[in-house]
């Protein structure tokens, strides 16, 4: 289920790695499932790729971050807004001035969409490296910022097309509204925190048991990925060897069969 020349993008640059895992997840997708659900949205790429790939389905998108899913909201609701806010930020660009915006306080929804877009765009190693900290710490790159304008419009379009809903949430608050047969898109270990790994354990245990289908990504770190493979009730799945690794419930591998 490749897409890679009219693949949308998400409204911002996140990571410059894994970048076959939008088609990882779209691959692992089952003819039949309830909704696809997202607790944790990140990059919200494999959202998009399955979006594209899956007309029909509804969406439910949630973080606790509200800048992230206030982008996406924005993204859907305003986007020449958005382009025009970004592009004043891009045309504006300097260390300097990425300095002075990361320090800022954001004025209203589409200014705070436009500075977590431009941050993210502008940041060495993206959103993933830069947000964490509400980009306090995030550094300049030099190099061209990312910001693909028809891209931006292109995803607003698919939105609107959609049935999409995004939440400022936790992802054990998500857990409220799963249920069984929906595929939840879980990117597990993304959180560096120390105690991430004892929530991961106790998410996938509740997604099990409401009979969710549960896919996770392979997490970045070795150590995590060694952790992963020995947590119970999920597995590697090794039918699509040439894309990025990923891990399933039980629930979603008898979907697949």
């Amino acid at each position: 289920m490749r897409q890679t020349k009219n693949r949308i993008h998400p409204p911002y640059l996140w990571s410059g790695g894994r970048r076959r895992l939008a088609e990882s997840v779209a691959a692992a997708v089952p003819e039949y499932f309830g909704d696809f659900v997202d607790p944790a949205l990140t990059s919200g790429a494999a959202a998009v790729a399955v979006m594209q790939a899956r007309p029909e389905a509804a969406f439910r998108l949630s973080s606790d971050d509200a800048e992230r899913v206030n982008v996406w909201r924005v993204t859907e609701t305003d986007v020449s807004g958005l382009v025009e806010r970004v592009a004043q930020h891009v045309g504006r660009s300097s260390a300097h001035y990425f300095a002075e915006l990361r320090q800022s306080q954001s004025g209203g929804d589409v200014e705070s969409a436009a500075r977590f877009v431009y941050l993210c765009g502008a940041a060495q190693g993206g959103g993933e490296a830069a947000s964490p900290d509400g980009f306090r710490s995030a550094l300049f790159s030099p190099r061209t910022i990312a910001f693909d304008e028809a891209n931006l419009r292109r995803l607003s379009a698919l939105l609107r097309e959609r049935q999409v809903s995004f939440t400022v949430q936790g992802a054990f608050d998500a857990l409220r509204g799963i249920t069984a047969d929906d595929f939840v898109f879980f990117d597990a270990l993304s959180d560096a925190r120390p105690d991430a790994r004892r929530e991961v354990a106790s998410l996938v245990k509740s997604i099990n048991a409401k009979g969710a289908q549960l896919l996770l990504p392979a997490p970045a770190l070795v150590d995590d990925r060694e952790w992963l493979g020995r947590l119970e009730g999920v597995s590697r799945l090794e039918e699509v060897p040439a894309l990025d690794a990923v891990w399933v419930n039980r629930v979603l591998r008898r979907a697949l069969a």
